[in-house]
């Protein structure tokens, strides 16, 4: 599994806790502070792993375009070869 998917499954797990922590109370009634604490642990480990993928898809977004200019430069090195015309 690549670091991007595997950070997209961590999101994914943290989210999910995160949710089912804020499901336990409606929105009429106040969290405990402690429940309110893990809550602010989970959103900032989100903002973290956000921070993290955003990174790693840009890693390789400059990959594929680095990929992208090798290639390019390649086949304008290499001439064409086509049949002579007679």
């Amino acid at each position: 599994m690549s670091k991007l998917a595997q950070l997209r499954e961590h999101r994914n797990t943290v989210a999910q806790a995160a949710n089912t922590l804020n499901a336990k109370f409606p929105a009429d009634q106040r969290m405990p502070a402690a429940d309110a604490a893990k809550l602010d642990e989970y959103l900032g480990q989100l903002e973290g792993i956000d921070a993290d993928i955003s990174r790693e898809t840009r890693i390789a977004q400059l990959a594929m375009e680095q990929t992208d200019n090798l290639l390019n430069r390649a086949s304008i090195a290499t001439p064409s070869r086509k049949p002579p015309t007679r």
